[in-house]
């Protein structure tokens, strides 16, 4: 009688630690920040206003738990989106191209700056 093999699947490693839907190190940064923004917010102002940043923090807080439900990378594919919008922002068109290329003009530039170093006297 032959006994089946199993093996571990490589797809935990992709996964990110989850704490009640909410990967661990948001769930810590926004706790402190919910933290710190009420008992600032006691000190400042009166207890209506005081609700409002932590408040503003817990929605947040809700919102990834939501966008991490089913795919706990969903933080990663914003993080990407966002820097994707900046990158379109900074080169002010719609449609630009990333190339891993070396003969980008920076690398270019590195090249020649590189060639005078190494001759210079």
């Amino acid at each position: 009688m032959e006994e089946k093999q199993e093996y571990a699947s490589f797809n935990v490693l992709s996964r990110k630690p989850l704490v009640m839907g909410v990967p661990i190190m948001i769930l810590v940064g926004f706790s402190f920040a919910i933290l710190g923004s009420a008992v600032f917010g006691f000190i400042l102002f009166p207890i209506k206003v005081a609700f409002i940043i932590p408040a503003i923090l817990l929605f947040g807080l809700v919102v990834i738990k939501f966008m991490c439900e089913e795919k706990s990378n969903a933080m990663d594919d914003l993080q990407w989106t966002i820097k994707g919008a900046l990158m379109r922002l900074e080169q002010k068109s719609i449609i630009f191209s990333v190339s891993p290329h070396s003969d980008s003009e920076s690398m270019r530039k590195e090249k020649i700056h590189e060639f005078f170093k190494k001759y210079k006297r």
